[in-house]
């Protein structure tokens, strides 16, 4: 058999090499400025002071020392309750000295009796907390206000962008290529 001479062919791709950084994006953004005001509230309160007025007097009447028309009235009118007990008191005497059928000596026991009694002059009245009249006026309260408030200002700032490209290489990492190789031909000459 007879070989037929072939033709050989080889063949490489191209091939394609890339090389990237990716790009990078800054934000910086300053913080906001700031700036409060406050006015405070003001309060005005004015008050005189209030009035106390205490009355004694019915204190000192009961203590016999308001004054003496006071008191002399008062001993006037005891001293007619006192006569008129002390004439009823006469009236007993006469009854117990008119009765003959008793045994004691009558005249003796009553001027004992006259001798050890004490009688008693009330001229006070009673006295009591009741007497001391308090009274009290309390004066107005005058109240202003004035209200406060509150200034706010905002100064923002926008932000700040910075991009930085990255980088993008694109080569030939590998030639493309055709070989072909005729077959080898015996010549003779």
């Amino acid at each position: 058999m007879v070989a037929i001479p072939a033709i050989q062919i080889q063949q490489q791709y191209a091939r394609i090499g890339m090389e990237a950084n990716p790009g990078r994006l800054n934000i910086r953004q300053p913080s906001a400025e700031l700036e409060i005001r406050t006015t405070p509230a003001e309060f005005s309160v004015q008050s005189a002071a209030g009035r106390l007025d205490i009355n004694q007097e019915r204190a000192w009447d009961a203590l016999g020392a308001k004054n003496i028309l006071s008191t002399l009235d008062r001993i006037f009118g005891e001293a007619r309750n006192v006569a008129w007990d002390h004439v009823a008191k006469i009236v007993q005497e006469g009854d117990r000295l008119a009765d003959l059928v008793t045994s004691e000596n009558t005249l003796a026991e009553l001027g004992k009796e006259e001798a050890l009694k004490f009688r008693e002059f009330n001229y006070l009245t009673e006295a009591s907390s009741g007497n001391v009249a308090m009274n009290y006026t309390p004066t107005p309260v005058s109240i202003e206000a004035s209200p406060g408030g509150v200034s706010i200002h905002v100064e923002a700032h926008r932000p700040e962008v910075e991009y930085i490209r990255g980088k993008l290489d694109i080569y030939v990492a590998q030639q493309a290529m055709l070989s072909i190789t005729p077959p080898a031909l015996d010549v003779f000459v």
